[in-house]
């Protein structure tokens, strides 16, 4: 093996593998209560999508502000959702479906999560 090889080796066995607790520590700024999807669904199953308190439960579950969580929720359900549905297989297809009903009628009035196109 080269030089140039083992480096590039070095770098790969450093970097944490897909759907790790370290690369969700790594995504979303090391925060410990925020690594396991599983914890971030079972809030959301329980919790629901029209809870009033929903943003303050967040600050105090996750101590995190309710951008960072919905942000974290919508990588659970676009780019991890093979892992996602393992876990809460009904509860991601929902959340799937609420995500492209609201897109779908973005487009419909035009307008898109940043405003008009």
């Amino acid at each position: 093996m080269t030089r140039q090889e083992h480096a590039a080796a070095a770098r790969l066995a450093r970097q944490p593998r897909p759907g790790s607790a370290a690369e969700y520590r790594a995504r979303f700024n090391g925060n410990a209560a925020f690594t396991y999807p599983s914890e971030v669904l079972a809030f959301e199953a329980a919790v629901g999508p029209e809870n009033p308190l929903k943003e303050q439960l967040i600050r105090t579950t996750f101590n995190v502000d309710a951008t960072r969580y919905f942000q974290r929720l919508s990588f659970l359900i676009t780019e991890d959702l093979e892992n996602s549905l393992k876990i809460d297989p009904v509860l991601v297809h929902r959340l799937v479906d609420r995500a492209q009903r609201k897109a779908s009628a973005r487009v419909a009035r035009g307008t898109s999560e940043w405003g008009e196109f």
